[in-house]
């Protein structure tokens, strides 16, 4: 009788044994690929950092660059900046060295830009699907083109206005002694809030294209858009009305041309009976 009972004993002792081997086989494996997982992840890590660091070396070395030539291009700028006040002064030992300095940086952000475009693509690009490569492929370089263009805009049409518009209020007894270190945060703050305020259509144009927003919302809401553009214009720039409307005419320009273009947009994306009784309607 005793080993009756033994021998079902031994056979549970070895099942339970086998159990407990393969349960700690299956663990074993799943730790290891964890560990495999959390390693690859680790790495993975590791190399977007080395190619983040990269880059923005590369991004560095360029604005250095372009920093060096701005410095032996900011006499010439400066005398460029001072013709429509006469001349520049300086209430500070400092201010002329940091204003040479700014225009420096300025000018080799400028200089550089393409590189700091082109380098964060790189960086960017693979880890985007074809159709986000696709859409970002045609919008950074219209936010580059828009961004330049209001820019330029700012500073060929709008500054030289609104300057004579300040230099105005001079008098017999108040002579303009124009600071150069102030005069540059004023230009910066004139002429770059119009190159992000170009960006508005392409952001209504992305918003109609991801159908955050269609036309008929645009056209049905456009006097509310006009009143909202004057009030952008008025936070955005000096305290005077000319600048003001000379910011908000190109952007309600740029307003009608992005509704405009959403709605060749839409007749391109819907078949001819849609338009036809889309026509009908209309009529």
């Amino acid at each position: 009788m005793p080993l009756s009972k033994a021998g079902p004993r031994c056979a549970a002792g070895s099942a339970f044994r086998r159990v407990r081997e393969t349960l700690q086989e299956v663990l074993g494996r799943i730790r290891d690929r964890r560990y495999v997982e959390e390693h690859d992840r680790a790495v993975d890590l590791v190399e977007h950092l080395a190619e983040l660091r990269k880059r923005i070396l590369v991004c560095l070395m360029a604005i250095i660059a372009g920093c060096a030539l701005g410095y032996t291009a900011s006499p010439q700028a400066l005398e460029v900046l001072a013709r429509p006040v006469g001349r520049f002064v300086f209430t500070t030992p400092t201010e002329a060295f940091l204003a040479r300095i700014r225009i420096s940086l300025m000018i080799g952000i400028v200089i550089a830009s393409p590189i700091i475009t082109i380098e964060s693509w790189l960086f960017i690009a693979p880890g985007l699907r074809r159709d986000e490569k696709r859409l970002a492929s045609r919008f950074v370089p219209a936010v580059a083109v828009l961004f330049a263009a209001g820019v330029a805009f700012a500073y060929i049409v709008v500054y030289p206005v609104a300057l004579q518009f300040f230099l105005r209020f001079a008098g017999t007894h108040l002579v303009p002694a124009i600071s150069v270190g102030r005069f540059l945060r004023f230009l910066a703050a004139f002429v770059f809030p119009f190159g992000v305020a170009f960006q508005v259509p392409l952001v209504v144009y992305v918003l109609v294209q991801m159908n955050l927003l269609s036309r008929d919302i645009l056209v049905r809401t456009r006097k509310y858009v006009y009143v909202l553009v004057f009030i952008v214009a008025a936070t955005l720039t000096p305290p005077d009305i000319v600048s003001q409307v000379l910011m908000a005419l190109p952007m309600l320009v740029l307003f009608e041309g992005t509704v405009w273009l959403t709605r060749r947009v839409a007749r391109r994306s819907t078949s001819p009976s849609e338009q036809h009784d889309r026509g009908r309607r209309e009529a």
